[in-house]
């Protein structure tokens, strides 16, 4: 059996979605296997692409989440500047239902673990997720977890935040 991933991510775009002018708050990290810090993350990055993939993908977030996490993890796969847009789309959608922003980076999320071929390309994936969220002042943090062999132990935790 191979070494399985666990992810935990903390979007301050995730928990002010409902809101029309969202007040971004600091995220903290989930430490798996360490003890808390009472450590918060900020983002101060201005970015604010705007226009056809942005306003659509936002719109998409609301209404099929899980069409729209696919397209996020593309948007992020495709590089800078496409994720950047993704990011902003997530910060922009101001869904009825909170729960959709989140849902919708969980199934780009899973889409990363399922489809790249590596661990690497895996920490890669969330490198750039956090840098293109960190552009549009979005707050994150993620706990990347690989198990050991038998998926009962933690092999090793990585955090990947915003600053």
């Amino acid at each position: 059996m191979s070494s399985r991933l666990l992810l935990c991510l903390a979007l301050a775009a995730a928990c002010a979605a409902a809101s029309a002018a969202p007040e971004l708050q600091l995220v903290f990290c989930v430490n798996v296997t360490q003890a808390f810090q009472n450590k918060t993350y900020p983002a101060t990055g201005s970015a604010s692409p705007s226009g056809g993939t942005v306003d659509a993908l936002a719109k998409l977030i609301c209404s099929d989440y899980q069409a729209a996490g696919k397209q996020v993890f593309q948007l992020v796969q495709a590089g800078s500047d496409q994720a950047t847009q993704a990011a902003a789309a997530l910060k922009q959608a101001n869904c009825g239902d909170k729960n959709l922003v989140p849902k919708a980076v969980t199934v780009a999320s899973i889409q990363a673990q399922d489809t790249l071929g590596s661990l690497q390309d895996v920490e890669a994936y969330f490198q750039a997720f956090v840098k293109a969220l960190a552009a549009v002042g979005v707050p994150a943090c993620v706990t990347l977890v690989e198990s050991d062999q038998t998926g009962q132990r933690v092999a090793a935790e990585k955090y990947f935040q915003t600053s």
